[in-house]
């Protein structure tokens, strides 16, 4: 059942991490070169911190990945009790699709502000 229930957990990480990826690769070719890619934003709205583009458009995508990752080496360990591989399985369930709305909704925020400035191609 182990196995089964890691596998099926797959399938949630793929399919969130193949929206991410097609995400960021739409949105690439939209931004002109050259542009800094807003990440992170103040309470006002503005940006705090930007990186380049492929950094910009892939780091979450990267963190997502190594979460991924973790969950699946940690869900096929040998210590785990029933209860806990329940437990490994439902988080890897909601975190998967938790990760992909983030994404989109920054790579979303990026374009709208990258647009406002005039970054984007026309």
């Amino acid at each position: 059942m182990q196995h089964g229930l890691s596998l099926f957990g797959d399938i949630f990480w793929i399919a969130a991490l193949s929206v991410m990826a097609g995400c960021s690769r739409w949105a690439w070719p939209r931004i002109k070169p050259g542009a800094r890619v807003p990440i992170q934003w103040r309470r006002d709205g503005s940006p705090s911190m930007r990186l380049g583009k492929s950094l910009g458009l892939s780091s979450l995508v990267f963190i997502a990945f190594l979460v991924g990752a973790y969950l699946k080496v940690e869900s096929l360990s040998s210590r785990l009790s029933m209860n806990t591989i329940l437990i490994v399985f439902l988080v890897r369930l909601s975190a998967a699709p938790l990760f992909a709305v983030i994404h989109l909704i920054q790579v979303r925020r990026c374009l709208i502000y990258l647009a406002d400035e005039g970054r984007l191609v026309e």
